[in-house]
């Protein structure tokens, strides 16, 4: 009996010694509107992970792409770090990420190609449904500062026969936002 209670108290740091993880994940993202009184704006996403877990520690990569509710796209490789809270066979996780964000809008509208950064806080659970798949879910915050340019023509001088000249200008703007990520995945250990 104290040879099975010692075994069952060892499985589940066995069943967690494998060090890398591959996670697909789908999900939403909502953006506050200005007032934070409605959500609007809310975004279907897609991630592809890769984590190697050191310790407790996770480091890892992530490639974001998605639409938002206006089928503009963006794509977002991060930088994830993670800290891992064993529950049994199953894990908690808190942790930060940085990375790139690509917006295109399309060739007609007045912001085009907007690039930045992204940084955040997230936090989520891996549940094993067995020793090499779990299922994941992640609620996340995220500040996104971009740039973009704008195209316009502005008044230059108006003419003595009350004719006004325009020049064409490009003007760089910047912007961010703050997003909230909710997503649901598979994970593979390895």
């Amino acid at each position: 009996m104290k040879k099975l209670l010692a075994v069952l108290m060892l499985l589940p740091g066995v069943s967690l010694a494998q060090k890398n993880e591959i996670t697909f994940s789908t999900g939403l993202n909502f953006q506050p509107t200005s007032d934070f009184r409605d959500m609007d704006n809310g975004d279907t996403r897609v991630a592809l992970s890769y984590l190697r877990t050191i310790d407790k520690l996770q480091v890892g990569v992530r490639l974001v792409a998605g639409s938002d509710f206006f089928m503009y796209e963006y794509i977002t490789p991060e930088l994830l770090v993670n800290k891992k809270f064993n529950i049994l066979r199953s894990y908690l996780y808190a942790g930060t990420a940085a990375g790139y964000y690509q917006r295109n809008e399309g060739m007609y509208a007045p912001k085009q190609h907007m690039r930045g950064y992204t940084l955040g806080l997230q936090g989520g659970a891996a549940f094993y449904l067995s020793k090499h798949f779990s299922l994941t879910t992640e609620v996340a915050v995220r500040s996104t500062q971009f740039w973009y340019k704008v195209y316009g023509f502005y008044p230059m001088l108006t003419n003595q026969q009350g004719i006004t000249e325009y020049y064409r200008a490009d003007k760089i703007e910047n912007d961010f936002f703050v997003s909230f990520p909710v997503t649901f995945g598979l994970r593979y250990r390895f």
